[in-house]
């Protein structure tokens, strides 16, 4: 998993969980964090004044609209659009350091949700399927020495066409209990290739797609999408961060009076 080595630790509680609890609570947590940076190493005062300065040129400007065809009106909108740049790029300045500072450590949380909330696991004693896709004929290959526990349900060739080219897919169908596997694919007596799977009811799962492209092949393995149901609407993990964090990231800004 990306980051795991280095966040794993610190974030295995959270996995455990609800998948939309847990990301509602991290992104309340990282909200208040970012605004709270965002108020101790910005100057407020200096960005209060330079937000009174934005409300009453956003009203002049309001003012001058009704009027707009006079040319009067015209120049002066135009000098007003020149300050309202020169505002917003003092403002952007006063909060690069903020900006610097919580850069990183939200960037490796944030890569942290997507490889753990982009797709729901493969649950205990539940059938899941692994495809072997190729260019080539892998209607022969073999999953050899199936691991201790795991039960083999079926496998199923098919032959497609994808743009005028050929893929042979085969599907093992296989259930299993809770637990970690490596999966021993064979090509007559040699080894093909090794997966890895993981099975839990935790918000973690292997890497649901793998190319390899020294033996022209892909595995998928049938993880679903995880989707989130907020107010009704069904959604990534992604878009349910990005709101709940707007929501509470406008509250916080409110509450601590951050400009």
């Amino acid at each position: 998993m990306i980051n795991g080595a280095f966040l794993d630790p610190l974030m295995k509680p959270f996995i455990s969980g609800s998948p939309a609890l847990t990301l509602f609570l991290i992104s309340i947590v990282l909200s208040f964090l970012s605004i709270l940076a965002y108020k101790y190493t910005t100057n407020q005062e200096e960005l209060k004044k330079l937000r009174e300065k934005t409300v009453k040129i956003q009203k002049r400007m309001k003012e001058l609209q009704k009027n707009f065809k006079k040319k009067e009106s015209q120049k002066e909108i135009n000098k007003l659009n020149m300050e309202m740049m020169l505002l917003s790029g003092q403002q952007m300045k006063h909060s690069m350091k903020s900006t610097l500072i919580t850069l990183i450590p939200f960037l490796l949380i944030f890569a942290w949700l997507g490889a753990h909330y982009s797709y729901q696991p493969l649950y205990p004693n539940q059938p899941f399927n692994v495809t072997l896709l190729s260019p080539k004929n892998i209607t022969s290959v073999s999953l050899s020495a199936v691991p201790k526990n795991i039960s083999l349900i079926n496998s199923q060739v098919s032959v497609s066409s994808n743009k005028g080219e050929i893929v042979y897919s085969k599907t093992f169908t296989l259930k299993a209990p809770r637990g970690k596997y490596s999966l021993i694919f064979k090509s007559g007596n040699s080894t093909l290739v090794t997966k890895d799977i993981l099975i839990t009811s935790e918000s973690e799962y292997s890497k649901p797609e793998e190319t390899y492209k020294d033996k022209d092949l892909t595995i998928k393995i049938s993880n679903k999408s995880l989707r989130i149901n907020l107010l009704g609407i069904r959604m990534s993990w992604f878009w349910y961060y990005f709101i709940i964090m707007l929501v509470f990231s406008s509250l916080f800004r409110k509450l601590l009076k951050v400009y």
